[in-house]
């Protein structure tokens, strides 16, 4: 009897173990592929800024040459 206890206590502490392991391999890679979208949203707002702000340096350029402003 005491050994069909144990092993029904064994038995159980392995699924629970399996189960906090499944559950923190799920958590982990919902969390990593949230990290990738974010770095990557991030890289595609860094590339928008960037393409603004050269618009907007070609925005406020003079139209005049350069020798215009040797005189």
């Amino acid at each position: 009897m005491k050994i069909r206890k144990l092993n029904v206590i064994l038995a159980s502490a392995v699924c629970v173990l399996l189960a906090v392991t499944l559950m923190t391999y799920s958590i982990h890679f919902k969390l990593e592929r949230k990290l990738e979208s974010t770095i990557e949203g991030n890289l595609m707002l860094n590339e928008r800024v960037a393409a603004y702000e050269k618009q907007k340096h070609l925005k406020t350029m003079p139209t005049e040459s350069p020798s215009e402003y040797i005189k």
